[in-house]
């Protein structure tokens, strides 16, 4: 009852540092677990990948309430469960994630671990610097499904946060 978590099957992937990462599966936190410049999103979007070996990259989605509804969000909330504790499984419904990351892919990244048990090292994180603006009803739906389901933001212990920014013209 903390978490909703959409499977991926096989077919969608990102290419990172020459590897090829398999989209597995979609998840969302609120409030965002990532913080720019001490900034927090109200929501965030993790798209979980695995390469062939194992390893694991998570692309974050930061997402902040604004007027703009998103379709896509949308469809997944209507599939959810209604409040705290109740489970819900097998539901099948073709959604594009392409449709739930901003439009400029600038990014942050670092190697950490996973967020919820048993919190894996080695994890490559691709933090997207654009948030994506959605309805405050989105995050209400989210909270009121699974609660209040964020890490602590941890410390960086001297980890190296890397930059892909795109250039104002």
């Amino acid at each position: 009852g903390r978490q909703i978590v959409l499977r991926y099957e096989p077919g969608s992937y990102m290419m990172a540092g020459g590897r090829r990462y398999e989209l597995t599966e979609l998840h969302f936190h609120v409030p965002g677990e990532h913080r720019i410049n001490g900034v927090g999103a109200d929501m965030e979007l993790q798209l979980e990948h695995r390469d062939h070996q194992g390893r694991i990259a998570v692309v974050a989605v930061p997402m902040t309430v604004g007027r703009r509804m998103n379709s896509t969000l949308s469809r997944i909330w209507d599939h959810i469960p209604g409040g705290k504790g109740q489970r819900f499984y097998g539901r099948q419904m073709g959604i594009n994630p392409r449709f739930l990351l901003p439009s400029d892919q600038s990014y942050f990244s670092y190697v950490g671990s996973l967020t919820e048990p048993p919190c894996t090292e080695g994890v490559e994180w691709f933090v997207l610097a654009e948030p994506v603006e959605v309805d405050a009803s989105d995050v209400q739906k989210l909270l009121r499904s699974v609660g209040s389901n964020a890490r602590p933001v941890q410390p960086v212990h001297g980890r190296a946060v890397l930059a892909a920014l795109r250039r104002q013209r």
